[in-house]
């Protein structure tokens, strides 16, 4: 095994144990997270990649890289809004929320 790989192990395993004995966050709520809803991504096929979030509106976008597209999701009612297709593995989301009167942010 080269340096640089023996390197890399060894930060990923320092890693690990750091986050095996990190503290909770304070969330203002009790308890570990809890699973909310599950909202199905029907037309979305093979791996997911990143996800972007637009909060004021209350809208996900997924990057679903196995098939080549971003499917917006209505996070407040639990439904898709639409999906962008024909793209070549999509992958890295960010979302910017233009200013109003001014479409380009």
């Amino acid at each position: 095994m080269t340096f640089s790989l023996k390197l890399l192990a060894a930060c990923a395993a320092l890693a690990s144990v750091a986050a095996c004995h990190a503290q909770p966050v304070a969330t203002g709520r009790d308890g570990p997270l809890v699973l909310e809803r599950t909202i199905p991504l029907t037309g979305a096929r093979g791996r997911i990649d990143h996800l972007a979030v637009d909060l004021q509106h209350r809208r996900l976008f997924v990057a679903e890289l196995g098939n080549g597209s971003v499917e917006a999701i209505d996070v407040a009612h639990g439904v898709s809004l639409g999906r962008v297709t024909g793209l070549k593995e999509p992958q890295g989301l960010a979302y910017l929320l233009a200013r109003e009167g001014n479409p380009s942010g």
